[in-house]
């Protein structure tokens, strides 16, 4: 039995998001600061970026809106570098969007392929 090449997959994919994608990040809406425990003094908020290619983002079909995980109006795109979390903001053509969901594929030997990142405006 022929074995996938989960590494090659991850080239091909790299390729494609280069080709159709830019430069992107993400940003955590929420802060990273704490309470210095010496001083008990706070640092101030310091959001989160996450850096890396981003495709623009494309329209899910017709068919894959079921009113409750995907809604009207939702987007996704593809993307490689820190992978986002629920809730990181992501500004593209002048529109901001949400993310609500993040998914990809990723093989056993941990071989990260792709990830999907699900967006809301």
């Amino acid at each position: 039995m022929a074995k996938f090449d989960y590494v090659d997959a991850k080239n091909t994919a790299k390729t494609l998001i280069d080709e159709f994608g830019a430069s992107g990040s993400f940003t955590s809406p929420e802060a990273n600061g704490g309470i210095d425990p010496a001083t008990g003094d706070i640092s101030a908020a310091t959001p989160v970026v996450k850096t890396g290619v981003v495709t623009p983002v494309l329209n899910y079909k017709a068919s894959e809106i079921d009113g409750t995980s995907v809604l009207n109006g939702d987007g996704y795109a593809f993307f490689y570098g820190t992978a986002p979390s629920i809730g990181d903001v992501h500004v593209q053509n002048g529109e901001t969007w949400r993310v609500v969901s993040v998914s990809g594929l990723m093989s056993v030997e941990g071989v990260e392929v792709y990830i999907q990142v699900q967006l809301r405006k």
